[in-house]
């Protein structure tokens, strides 16, 4: 039911832009289930970016640009940041629909060195890195960005107020489920500071791990590749380093 009122709507929109999957997604999410939801996002752009600005000459710091495989360049969003129709919090609409129904076959990790309330800033002996993972069997996202107590745990206040003056920057991608073993050994290269997850038991254990904050690099070497390829087909390559890495990412590239 789901699928046929999707694609009855993208037929009738016509070529599809990644303006026009963003409306399609907010117009049928709060009808469908969590596993369906992330199902919808798997075709939603493999790979976009997000720059909010800072709040200039009084402005409210709202305003962001967006970029993906279909815009030709940075664009600016039609919504602020903060509305329930931008593209971040439509991205984060499976994890508050697990929230609200315990979607089974679903787990997250919220991560951040400077998490919302009521959990405790990290200490130094983590890593300062902010982001989340979230996946089921098949597919997942992983979104790195660069903003304090974020996300809130509801969508209509996943924005934090300290988000609002500087400038903040998100990058998200979408991969197999398959690849999250190795993102999850990337971030305890990073030695992430999870402050919320759940994983099932019978996900990858590096994932779990993760949530434990005990696994990070015990001897050399203290930094690691990983060549990545989203749902896309896009390539990347994530570097991360261990605290006891003391030569610079550029020096190591060079």
């Amino acid at each position: 039911m789901v699928w046929g009122e999707l694609d009855r709507r993208v037929k009738a929109k016509g070529p599809t832009s990644a303006k026009h999957l963003w409306e399609l997604l907010q117009d049928c999410w709060k009808s469908i289930s969590g596993d369906d939801l992330l199902k919808l996002i798997e075709r939603m752009p493999r790979v976009y970016i997000l720059y909010k600005q800072p709040s200039i000459n009084d402005e409210n710091g709202l305003v962001y640009l967006y970029m993906d495989e279909s815009t030709g360049g940075w664009v600016p969003a039609h919504n602020p940041i903060d509305d329930q129709k931008s593209a971040l919090a439509q991205t984060l609409l499976p994890l508050f629909q697990h929230f609200t129904n315990e979607t089974i076959n679903f787990g997250y990790i919220l991560y951040n060195d400077q998490p919302p309330e009521p959990f405790k800033t990290a200490s130094s002996s983590f890593g300062h890195s902010k982001g989340l993972v979230m996946m089921d069997q098949e597919t997942g996202i992983w979104l790195s960005h660069s903003t304090p107590h974020f996300p809130g745990f509801d969508i209509t206040g996943f924005w934090p107020n300290s988000g609002y003056a500087n400038g903040q920057t998100f990058i998200c991608g979408t991969y197999k489920y398959s690849a999250f073993r190795n993102i999850a050994v990337q971030l305890q290269y990073i030695h992430v500071y999870s402050f919320d997850a759940y994983i099932p038991e019978y996900f990858y254990p590096e994932l779990q791990c993760v949530v434990d904050k005990g696994c990070y690099p015990k001897k050399t070497p203290w930094d690691r590749q990983l060549n990545m390829t989203s749902l896309g087909g896009h390539s990347f390559i994530s570097y991360a380093k261990y605290s006891r890495y003391h030569d610079g990412t550029w020096g190591w590239n060079l």
